[in-house]
């Protein structure tokens, strides 16, 4: 018979002693040795190249993006694998979506030491994964530990990274609005009247396909607004 003790049980982990923000000068000697100093804002992507982890669709949306903010501007580093028998071949969506400028970069160096992952994170602005159904999302829990952002989607056990222990998105709303206090960088400034209470002026102006209504932000359910206004 068992003993009875006390257990904890730990679906991941990570070593925050290897994945923890680094020195900016150091980061910004990485830059100007590895990427010619450009200033870009720069999107980690890192995960198998499967289909179930959208890896052509992160490369399609990412440069459609490009082509809208300028491809100078920004860049896409995808540590993965270029070619593999359950995923696409990127190396060829690369070529085929005219991409070949320099704005997408793949690693596909599977040695990689832990330390030279985190340097990716502390490189990088944000980190994506919208893996489909994905069981909780080892990567983007490095980049929060190395204080990079995370993009995801709201499936599977991502969506419990962008939650506090009451479920809310992102904390209290003071929290949310220093996130975005926090932001790196900015495509573009618009000008909003929320005199209603909402946002849905500036989206019907900015996205009219895009959101029919104008969308539903509003101050009693978007803290932010409320916070950063």
């Amino acid at each position: 018979m068992a003993p009875e003790i006390e257990s904890v049980y730990l679906p991941h982990s990570v070593n925050t002693e290897i994945f923890a923000p680094y020195d900016d000068n150091f980061i910004n000697n990485i830059i100007s040795t590895n990427f010619k100093g450009e200033k870009r804002f720069r999107v980690f992507w890192n995960n198998r190249n499967a289909r179930r982890k959208m890896s052509g669709s992160v490369l399609w949306w990412f440069n459609e993006w490009a082509e809208k903010v300028g491809p100078e501007n920004v860049q896409l580093i995808m540590h993965t694998d270029p070619k593999d028998p359950n995923g696409q071949d990127l190396e060829q969506i690369i070529h085929e979506i005219g991409a070949t400028d320099g704005r997408i970069l793949i690693s596909n160096n599977r040695a990689v030491s832990p330390t030279d992952l985190a340097i990716f994170y502390n490189v990088c602005d944000c980190t994506v994964n919208i893996a489909d159904a994905e069981g909780f999302g080892l990567a983007t829990l490095e980049s929060l530990a190395c204080g990079t952002p995370i993009i995801v989607n709201m499936t599977g056990g991502l969506q419990e990274q962008v939650r506090d222990e009451e479920g809310n998105w992102f904390g209290v709303g003071i929290e949310r609005a220093e996130i975005l206090a926090s932001i790196r960088g900015v495509i573009k400034v618009v000008t909003v009247d929320d005199s209603d209470g909402t946002v849905c002026e500036a989206l019907r102006r900015e996205k009219p396909t895009f959101f029919a209504n104008g969308g539903d932000r509003k101050t009693d359910n978007t803290p932010e607004m409320a916070e950063v206004s």
